[in-house]
């Protein structure tokens, strides 16, 4: 931001760039300020009158520009990674050298893949023993399955058996032995018949005297024996129809039913066994597959043990991130590398972002979109114009390890492409390399026709904001409401107005009660706080300023001109006021030119 400012008894020019971080309280920025006029008083051409008070600068008008300036580094835009797709880790066993303009396919990297191709042949062996196990589980679920044919057709044979001898007894057997029984009855009632009739002529023939006693008894007997045989047959007859018949009949259902169930046994202990030797073939199958896929990844790793560019480009070497102290060097030659870590990239030539890290309190300014001016150290005397890109949501853990307490959020700026116009600019991004410095001017915010005045003749008192305005027969202590600010300068909402002039000392005792002049240590808000708009619009919180290019001049006129591609750039008006070193900031004005948001100008991005 270029803006004019001017003291009184002072005729020189200076022009000075500063950027600071938009939450820099107005209480820092005032005891910085009380140091710098200590230096500024004993070092410059600063005037007191008799009363021993400082000369102050006129309240001026004009427009403010607020920026952010960090310091960066350039990387590709496009660029193809290669990457170690090793498992674990491995070590590099040569390079390409960097900055070698390599075409597609060529050869860039070779890992060392002794470990792989010693396992290999470990794996080779696996794989031929895992092929004979399952070859044998194969085999042994053959014989299985044939012994389980053979016990199933024993086991239904005996059911087709069991049926025939069923119906052979009810068909055959069961007949055939009632009719041998009824045959016996008839066959012993013919005999009792005729040994009935053979006693009865006997005992005729006896009463007659023809037959002795003995003979009759004879005759006698032989009834009687007739008749018990009868009863005999005719008893067996009845058992077998009671007894023998319903206990046959149930052996033979039986038998069959057995037959049945033992054929179910055989034929689910069949089955209980093929799945044995089903399992054992498939856990076979499995580990062969498992075997083999291993060998496979093998080959497929030792193959990837030497990698190829996939583009052509000049190749660049890969760091390691997470370093202590922030992005680690870069890989080399016989460094250990683990699975998934950049070793090259290959960026495209002439798509160029640039890469920087913002402080948290400058956070809230910079968002998506806001324009840039980007100079490159290796182009000296051009400017690129670019906007943001992206602003990363979460803080850069790299930072964590030199300074717990910092928060830096990774932001990445778009560079515009040149106008066709333009030769030596598009020449010269066509010999941008990543990794080159640069820095990187954000236009935050934009306040016309602001009233503004130096940062050291804003003071903190009883907590406001105050200003001592020079009266004609000493000062006069008034309230003031500020808007945004950088190291120099702060804008002015009200309680000035244009042309006054403010002391840049407080007068001895203005700030304190006893006449100490002890500078107010109770907490002080951030310049803006509680202020209204800005004029001439700008961001919503007016009062977060944020860093800016300042050049104060003594002369009253202002004007802007175009930076870059539609970046308005203040010019700075006629002559300027002493008392400043160059780009170092104005004694007293807060931190040196350069430095943004608590971070060294140098620190990259």
């Amino acid at each position: 931001m270029t803006m004019q400012a001017d003291q009184q008894g002072t005729s020189a020019s200076e022009t000075t760039t500063t950027s600071a971080a938009p939450s820099i309280t107005l209480k820092r920025g005032l005891i910085l300020a009380a140091v710098g006029l200590g230096l500024w008083l004993a070092f410059g051409e600063g005037k007191e009158d008799g009363a021993g008070v400082i000369r102050g600068a006129k309240v001026k008008r004009g427009n403010v520009e607020i920026t952010v300036v960090e310091r960066g580094n350039l990387s590709a835009k496009n660029a193809a990674s290669i990457r170690s797709e090793i498992e674990g880790r491995t070590t590099i066993l040569s390079m390409v050298a960097e900055g070698t303009y390599v075409e597609e396919g060529d050869i860039v990297c070779e890992l060392d893949m002794t470990e792989e191709l010693n396992r290999i042949i470990e794996q080779e062996i696996q794989v031929q023993t895992a092929e004979a196990a399952f070859t044998k589980a194969g085999q042994l679920l053959e014989i299985q399955q044939l012994n389980n044919e053979s016990e199933i057709a024993q086991a239904k044979t005996q059911v087709t058996l069991a049926g025939i001898d069923l119906k052979k007894y009810i068909e055959g057997d069961y007949p055939q032995q009632q009719k041998n029984v009824e045959e016996d009855i008839t066959l012993g009632e013919s005999e009792l018949k005729q040994a009935e009739g053979q006693l009865h002529w006997s005992k005729q023939l006896h009463e007659k005297g023809f037959l002795t006693s003995m003979e009759l008894e004879r005759d006698e007997l032989s009834f009687k024996r007739a008749d018990l045989s009868l009863t005999q047959r005719r008893r067996a007859a009845e058992l077998l129809k009671l007894f023998e018949h319903p206990r046959q009949k149930v052996q033979v259902d039986e038998d069959l039913a057995e037959a049945h169930r033992e054929l179910k046994r055989v034929e689910k202990e069949a089955s209980a066994e093929l799945v044995d030797y089903q399992v054992e073939l498939k856990t076979r199958e499995v580990q062969l597959d498992l075997e083999r896929l291993q060998y496979a990844k093998l080959q497929d790793q030792i193959a990837k043990g030497i990698l190829r560019a996939p583009s052509s480009g000049m190749v660049v070497y890969g760091r390691e991130e997470g370093h202590r102290y922030g992005r680690g060097e870069p890989v080399q030659v016989g460094a250990d590398v683990r699975e998934r870590q950049e070793i090259i990239s290959i960026p495209s030539p002439g798509a160029m972002v640039a890469e920087m890290s913002l402080h948290e309190s400058v956070l809230s300014q910079v968002s998506k979109g806001l324009p840039c001016r980007i100079t490159v150290d290796a182009a000296p005397g051009l400017e690129f114009t670019g906007s943001i890109a992206a602003v990363s949501p979460l803080p850069d853990q790299n930072a964590w390890f030199a300074n717990p307490n910092l928060r830096l959020f990774k932001t990445e700026v778009q560079i515009d492409e040149p106008t066709l116009d333009d030769a030596q600019a598009q020449s010269a991004l066509r010999e941008l390399r990543p990794g080159m410095s640069c820095s990187i001017e954000v236009f935050v915010e934009r306040v016309t026709d602001a009233l503004y005045v130096p940062l050291q003749c804003v003071f903190h008192k009883g907590g406001a904001n105050v200003c001592f305005v020079r009266t004609g027969s000493g000062y006069e202590q008034r309230t003031v409401e500020t808007g945004p600010h950088n190291t120099q300068i702060v804008v002015v909402t009200a309680g000035l107005e244009e042309g006054e002039v403010v002391l840049m000392s407080p007068p001895p005792g203005a700030l304190t009660a006893d006449g100490d002049e002890v500078p107010d240590v109770s907490p002080v808000p951030r310049f803006g706080d509680g202020a209204g708009p800005s004029k001439g619009g700008g961001r919503a919180n007016p009062g977060a300023g944020a860093a800016s290019s300042t050049s104060p001049t003594s002369g009253e006129s202002h004007a802007t001109e175009p930076a870059g591609e539609g970046h308005p750039r203040t010019a700075a008006g006629e002559g300027a006021s002493k008392g400043s070193s160059q780009r170092g900031g104005r004694p007293g004005g807060g931190r040196p030119a350069g430095q943004g948001a608590g971070r060294s100008a140098g620190s990259g991005g």
